[in-house]
C-alpha cells in the first residue's frame, strides 16, 4: 500500500458546524510521510440554501442524491444554474 487516509468526522449541531479531521500517510521511497488536514463546513438548511441561491439569480433544483445513492438524512444537494 502506498497511502492511507484516516478520517474522524464530528458534527456540532448547536453551532451548525461539520468538522472532518484527516491524517494522511503517503509512501515516499521506503518511508511514509504523514500530513494532517482539518476541514470545517458551516451547515445550512436546504430551504435556506435554495432561498439564497434563488435570491442571487439562480434557478435551483434540490437533488435526492448522486446517481442511485441517496443523501443521508439531513443532507442535500443542488443544481443551480444562471438563466441566459
Amino acid at each position: 500500500m502506498d497511502w492511507a487516509v484516516l478520517v474522524n468526522k464530528e458534527e456540532d449541531v448547536r453551532r451548525k458546524v461539520f468538522t472532518r479531521r484527516m491524517t494522511i500517510f503517503r509512501k515516499v521511497g521506503r518511508l511514509y510521510r504523514r500530513s494532517e488536514e482539518v476541514h470545517r463546513q458551516r451547515l445550512y438548511s436546504a430551504a435556506r440554501m435554495m432561498k439564497t441561491l434563488a435570491a442571487t439569480g439562480f434557478l435551483v433544483t434540490q437533488l435526492p442524491g448522486y446517481g442511485k445513492e441517496c443523501f443521508a438524512p439531513g443532507r442535500a444537494g443542488f443544481v443551480a444554474r444562471k438563466p441566459k
